[in-house]
């Protein structure tokens, strides 16, 4: 069974976390520590078990009237508009933490709806994790920044990024586009921004890019197909060179339309013709599951070298007659507990999935990818 186990209990030399005293002695605590992976770009996917998917499941799922609105289909042209601007600002895109992100916003998603109310049904809202009679799992940070490519590192979305300085630049942007038409800067459609301040040159092309990105890609709001008028301070800091954690937001709002969805399913009664609204980003989710679950989603495409990983996923349609209602319990022995550490062809390992175990303080000094890790493992609110 210690075999099995993904963490271990030993005694190791360690300072403490609360101490301002960076010349401290290490002194030998014990703890536990999460096992290295064992030569993971050398150990492929394992096999999917041999036994068959086509069970019955042992209630049929209500129909509930759900619309997914989080993460519409990238837009005509959008890929166009992200590689032109990729030419000029990916150094900040990088600096930031949002170029694996930007680029995954390029690929198209088909979403399962089946499979992600099998999940929710499974869901804990108490404990944002899916409950299983095998284990407890949930989607993670982690999941989020290797999935969405999205940043856990940076200043919180909610800091009051709001000055004099950037409202005129918002002004600027929206009185420039609203100019001759009659649009209400609350309804501004997406594809008419595009259309204009694409190839539009400067500063403001790269505002107005960011604009769209967080409105359509990353914070889908009632303000469906439309410019959202509250991420226009986030998408000015961002563009002026200022991190910010996007994850945190991204995951917060996953849990948040999970536990809204678990207790639409809950409280399902027979011709109930009211309709839940959900804004999260769920592919996401599926992406999850077709990871960690390797019979419930297709066979993934090979990845060209420099593509984030979610490419794998691009344009797959979801598995016919395999049910995922109630077919999680049958899954937990082929359940995936470290996806990301095994072998994929072209895919770039982050530098916290090692071959070997050592041991870093994480101050500083440390890089970036290990300093990402580290936010994952640690608990704090979202």
């Amino acid at each position: 069974m210690e075999h099995h186990s993904l963490v271990e209990e030993r005694e190791e030399l360690m300072i403490s976390l609360n101490s301002n005293d960076h010349n401290q002695t290490p002194t030998l605590k014990r703890s536990h520590f999460l096992k290295p992976t064992l030569n993971p770009r050398n150990q492929p996917f394992p096999k999917p078990p041999c036994f068959s998917l086509s069970f019955k499941p042992n209630k049929n799922p209500p129909k509930i009237k759900v619309h997914f609105k989080g993460r519409p289909t990238p837009q005509m042209n959008w890929d166009l508009w992200v590689t032109n601007l990729q030419q000029t600002h990916e150094s900040t895109w990088k600096k930031v933490g949002i170029f694996d992100a930007i680029r995954a916003s390029t690929y198209n998603l088909t979403r399962d709806n089946e499979l992600i109310l099998g999940l929710a049904h499974n869901w804990c809202p108490e404990t944002n994790t899916f409950v299983f009679s095998w284990g407890e799992c949930s989607i993670t940070l982690e999941d989020v920044m290797i999935l969405g490519g999205f940043s856990v590192l940076g200043e919180c979305v909610k800091t009051p990024f709001q000055s004099r300085e950037i409202e005129e630049i918002e002004n600027t942007l929206v009185s420039v586009f609203l100019r001759d038409r009659k649009s209400s800067c609350f309804q501004i459609k997406q594809n008419e921004w595009m259309d204009y301040f694409m190839d539009f040159g400067g500063e403001s092309e790269h505002m107005a890019f960011l604009v769209l990105w967080l409105s359509r890609y990353v914070f889908s709001t009632k303000y469906f197909c439309q410019i959202s008028p509250y991420v226009f301070p986030v998408a000015i800091a961002l563009a002026r060179g200022t991190r910010i954690a996007l994850a945190p937001a991204v995951l917060a709002a996953i849990y948040r339309d999970l536990s809204l969805l678990k207790e639409k399913t809950q409280g399902f009664v027979q011709n109930d013709k009211s309709k839940l609204v959900l804004w999260a980003p769920f592919q996401i989710v599926q992406l999850w599951a077709w990871e960690r679950f390797p019979t419930l989603g297709p066979n993934p495409i090979a990845l060209l070298h420099g593509e984030p990983r979610l490419a794998r996923w691009q344009n797959l349609s979801k598995l016919k007659n395999k049910l995922a209602w109630i077919g999680f319990e049958s899954l937990g022995g082929s359940f995936l507990w470290r996806p990301y550490a095994l072998s994929v062809d072209n895919w770039k390992f982050p530098e916290f999935y090692g071959d070997e175990e050592r041991s870093v303080l994480i101050d500083s000094e440390v890089g970036e990818e290990l300093l990402s890790f580290a936010k994952c493992l640690r608990v704090e609110s979202l």
